[in-house]
C-alpha cells in the first residue's frame, strides 16, 4: 500500500478526537494567556503551541503510515533506547535549568524532555523484550533486561529531579510488564500479594500510631509485618504449588523496599517535593499562602464553574492571573471554570472515546509486540489524565503532569501524538491481515 492508501485506513475517530482536543487546547491556552506579559505567564504560547501541533501532527501521520514491523526491529529498538539514554546523560551536564531543575534541552527557540520520551521509550523496549516469550524457563532473564533497562531511565530521571516523572514511567513499564508476563492466575495473586504487603511496609513509618497503639515498637512491628509475609509466602507454596523462585524474588523486593524508601526520602527527594507531599497529607492546612496556593486557587476555580461555566475568558481565577500556570498543569481548572460541568464531561467524553478506540485495536490486534504497545499507549494516557485531574482537584499531590493534548507544552503534545501514530501504525498493519482472514473465511464458506 502506498502513503495515502495506509492513512485512509487508519481510524479516522483517533484524529477526529486528536484534532478536537487540539482546538480546544488552542482555546483554553489564548483565555488564559491573552494577557500575560512575560514568558511565566504563557507569553506568546499560543503561537508557539500552534507549530507543536504542527509537527505534532506530521509525525502523528507519518508514524501512522510505517509499517509496525519496521518499528519493531532491533536495530531501530536498540536506537531508540540508546538515543533516549544518551539524551538523558546530556542532560545533566548541558541541561536547561528552569525552576532549579534540569528537564530541559534547548533546541534554539524550543526545548526537549527527556523524561516524556522516555516513557514510550520504555514501552517500546519492554514490548520487544516480552514479543516471543515461548520458552518460559527464559522469563526471568527478560525481566531482569527489562528492569535493568527500566532501572537505567528511573535513576537519570530522578537525578533531573523530576519525580514525578520517574513514578509515572515506573508505573507504565509496570503495566506493560504486568501485560507482558506469561504468568498463571495464581503467581498473578502472589505479585498483588506481595505489592500489598509491600504497601504496609511503606506505610508503617509515616503512621507510626498503630505500632504504638500495640504491644511492639516501631521497629518490632516492621519486624513483624516481615516475618508474617514470609510465612504467608511459604504458605502459599507449599499449599498452591507457587513458583518458589517468584515468590522469594517478591519476599526481597518487600525486604528491602522499606530501607530504599527511608534512604529516597533523606537524601533523593528535594524539599520542595517533600513540601507537596506533606501539604497533600495535611489536607492544604499548612500553608495556604505558599504550599497550598495552587491548589486551592485550582479548586476554587473548579468550584465556580458549577454547571454551565463562567463562559469564555470570563474565568476569574484563570483568566486574572490569580491561578498560576493556568495554561500548563492546571489546564483542567481553567476549563472547568470556564465551561463548568457539561464542558468536563465533554473533554472526558473525547478521553474516553479515545481510550475506547485504542482498546479496539487493541483487541484486534494478533501481534504480540503490537499488542504491548497499545497497552503502553493507554497506560501512558491514561496515567495523564488521572494524575492531572486529580493534581487539580487537590486528591494527590502537585506534580508537573500536562493534560494530554490539551495542556501547554512541546514534548507533551508531540509524545501523545507520536503515541496514537504508533496505535494507529498497528491498526494499519492489522487491517490487510483481517481482510485476508475474511477472504479466507468466504473461500471456506
Amino acid at each position: 500500500m502506498n502513503f495515502v492508501t495506509k492513512l485512509k485506513n487508519q481510524d479516522w475517530l483517533i484524529t477526529i478526537v486528536a484534532v478536537l482536543l487540539a482546538v480546544l487546547s488552542l482555546i483554553l491556552i489564548f483565555s488564559t494567556t491573552f494577557n500575560a506579559s512575560n514568558p511565566l505567564e504563557g507569553e506568546n504560547t499560543v503561537a508557539r503551541q500552534i507549530v507543536f501541533f504542527i509537527v505534532g501532527f506530521i509525525i502523528y501521520f507519518v508514524i501512522s503510515a510505517t509499517d509496525i514491523a519496521w518499528i519493531k526491529q532491533p536495530g531501530f529498538v536498540l536506537a531508540v533506547f540508546i538515543g533516549i539514554l544518551l539524551s538523558l546523560l546530556f542532560l545533566l551536564t548541558f541541561g536547561q535549568e528552569i525552576q532549579n531543575t534540569q528537564r530541559w534541552i534547548p533546541l534554539g527557540p524550543f526545548s526537549f524532555q527527556p523524561a516524556e520520551f522516555a516513557k514510550l521509550a520504555l514501552v517500546i523496549v519492554t514490548a520487544f523484550i516480552f514479543s516471543n516469550v515461548s520458552n518460559t524457563e527464559k522469563i526471568f532473564h527478560k525481566l531482569l533486561l527489562a528492569g535493568s533497562a527500566c532501572a537505567i531511565y528511573i535513576i537519570l530521571i530522578v537525578i533531573q529531579p523530576a519525580l514525578g516523572n520517574a513514578l509515572i514511567a515506573l508505573m507504565i513499564w509496570g503495566v506493560v510488564m504486568y501485560s507482558a508476563t506469561p504468568l498463571t492466575r495464581k503467581a498473578a495473586i502472589s505479585i498483588t500479594l506481595g505489592i500489598v504487603s509491600m504497601l504496609a511496609y511503606f506505610s508503617l513509618g509515616p503512621f507510626s500510631g498503630v505500632a504504638a497503639s500495640s504491644f511492639l515498637d516501631e521497629n518490632l512491628w516492621k519486624l513483624f509485618v516481615l516475618i508474617s509475609t514470609a510465612f504467608i509466602f511459604t504458605a502459599l507454596f507449599f499449599l498452591q504449588k507457587f513458583n518458589l523462585v517468584l515468590l522469594i524474588v517478591i519476599f526481597l523486593v518487600v525486604l528491602v523496599s522499606g530501607p530504599v524508601l527511608e534512604y529516597s526520602w533523606n537524601n533523593l527527594i528535594k524539599d520542595y517535593q517533600k513540601d507537596r507531599i506533606e501539604s497533600f497529607a495535611g489536607q492544604f492546612n499548612s500553608d495556604p499562602l505558599n504550599k497550598d496556593y495552587q491548589v486551592r486557587q485550582s479548586i476554587a476555580a473548579i468550584g465556580s464553574g458549577r454547571l454551565w461555566g463562567r463562559g469564555y475568558m470570563q474565568g476569574s481565577q484563570s483568566s486574572l492571573k490569580v491561578l498560576p500556570f493556568a495554561h500548563t498543569d492546571f489546564i483542567f481548572a481553567a476549563h472547568a471554570e470556564q465551561f463548568g460541568f457539561l464542558g468536563v464531561i465533554i473533554l472526558l467524553i473525547l478521553y474516553g472515546v479515545l481510550i475506547y478506540r485504542c482498546g479496539s485495536i487493541y483487541l484486534n490486534s494478533s501481534d504480540r509486540f503490537s499488542k504491548l504497545v497499545v497497552v503502553g499507549v493507554i497506560a501512558i494516557i491514561l496515567t495523564n489524565i488521572y494524575i492531572n485531574i486529580s493534581m487539580n482537584m487537590g486528591l494527590i499531590p502537585v506534580t508537573g503532569v500536562p493534560l494530554p493534548l490539551v495542556s501547554y507544552g512541546g514534548s507533551s503534545v508531540i509524545l501523545i501524538l507520536l503515541c496514537l501514530g504508533l496505535v494507529q501504525s498497528v491498526r494499519i498493519s492489522t487491517k490487510p491481515r483481517e481482510l485476508v482472514r475474511k477472504f479466507d473465511w468466504k473461500v471456506d464458506l
